[in-house]
């Protein structure tokens, strides 16, 4: 009975802690700061300090700034996603809209329209752990920070504004050169139009008549 006993044990721990891997696996997230800096092609740096360990965003202008500030818009609003599509940033305090930080406050873009919209959900970004090169365009991939798998013009959520034959479906009205600008017409003036055509072929064909 002990020896039973005892693989059963040995049995339901192993089992345990497979299960404590798997599920980890499936729940990891990344660390949205690491993943907001290097979609925008910069580097993330971590450095050790009296509080534990930093992330730093290294912006072009070789500036390091902190990962999550940067994110939540504090600093270095110019090098923002915001900024860098057209857009004003703006720190706003919501914890709805900021939920999936679990912060209170957090970015956000003003679109043209004034909607305003968190900068990570506008970029399409998300979190959950993903491979580059698994050839697979898949989330937080775009083509900045995996073009092996996301090449120019994939419909990645980033629009990278390359002149290269292919309109990218991300980019808004003329963001990408690739797209050729089209006039839509209203429906009201599309009807007017039809009914003018229509009156004139009928007064052409009762003049004919005549």
């Amino acid at each position: 009975m002990d020896k039973i006993l005892r693989n059963r044990l040995v049995f339901l721990t192993s089992l345990f802690i497979v299960f404590c891997m798997f599920f980890n696996s499936v729940f990891a997230l990344l660390n949205p700061s690491a993943v907001y800096c290097k979609a925008l092609g910069y580097e993330y740096i971590s450095k050790p300090t009296e509080n534990g360990v930093r992330g730093y965003c290294k912006l072009p202008n070789g500036q390091l700034v902190s990962a999550w500030k940067f994110l939540q818009g504090e600093v270095a609003q110019e090098f923002g996603y915001c900024a860098k599509q057209g857009y004003k940033t703006k720190t706003i305090y919501n914890k709805d809209v900021c939920l999936r930080f679990r912060t209170d406050f957090c970015a956000v873009c003003v679109l043209e329209n004034g909607k305003e919209v968190e900068v990570t959900e506008l970029m399409n970004l998300s979190f959950e752990e993903t491979w580059c090169g698994d050839n697979a365009c898949s989330d937080p991939e775009n083509y900045l920070t995996c073009p092996e798998d996301c090449p120019s013009g994939s419909d990645d959520g980033y629009c990278d504004g390359i002149k290269d034959n292919k309109c990218d479906p991300d980019c808004e009205k003329n963001k990408d050169p690739d797209c050729k600008n089209t006039i839509e017409i209203p429906i009201i003036v599309q009807i007017i139009i039809i009914g003018i055509i229509i009156i004139g072929v009928l007064i052409f064909v009762f003049l004919r008549k005549d």
